[in-house]
């Protein structure tokens, strides 16, 4: 790509993108791309490859890639219900979270628990496989992440940012409204 494509205009931001908070605009719109894009029940994106807020009116390429500078590509597992609520307590427990999408739950901040986990808007069967993706960085630091390998990651080549450039111009306009996916309670 030459510089000068880098400076199209491909879509316009209505609310600012910030990347602060246990849920951020920015990495809660990244996650819900990723996982309709590569057709999974849920998505993770870490909070550290997130590079860049952005101010609410026109999205450039360039803005895009600083955003996502890394050139991460997508990574896609199964995880069993009981797989996805251990990972999501070992994090309340922590008290951070990643980007995600597609799951929704209460989060009890003083007691650092969960509870009322929904994929999909339905409740998590913890014997079910659900299918998620997430960046490769996270993929090759699973450890640090989930606390477990994935038997079955698949690495699929395709750039973070490119699935992110191909969002904003087939949505155009993007609201930036954060969609409380945590419930916290305190």
């Amino acid at each position: 790509m030459c510089i000068r494509d880098r400076d199209v205009v491909i879509g316009t931001l209505q609310k600012d993108w910030l990347r602060q908070g246990l849920q951020s605009n920015i990495g809660q719109w990244q996650a819900e791309v990723m996982r309709k894009k590569m057709k999974c029940n849920v998505a993770f994106q870490n909070n550290g490859g997130i590079r860049k807020d952005m101010q609410a009116g026109e999205i450039k390429v360039r803005d895009i890639w600083e955003i996502s500078p890394f050139g991460n590509t997508m990574n896609t597992f199964t995880l069993t219900g009981q797989e996805l609520q251990k990972l999501l307590e070992n994090w309340a427990a922590d008290g951070e979270f990643m980007q995600m999408a597609g799951i929704t739950f209460t989060y009890y901040e003083n007691e650092k628990r969960i509870s009322n986990v929904k994929v999909g808007g339905k409740k998590l069967d913890l014997k079910k496989r659900y299918k998620a993706v997430t960046n490769n960085y996270v993929a090759s630091q699973h450890e640090k992440y989930f606390g477990w390998k994935p038997a079955d990651m698949t690495e699929h080549h395709i750039l973070d940012r490119d699935l992110l450039i191909e969002a904003v111009k087939e949505q155009k306009i993007i609201s930036g409204e954060l969609i409380n996916s945590i419930k916290i309670q305190k």
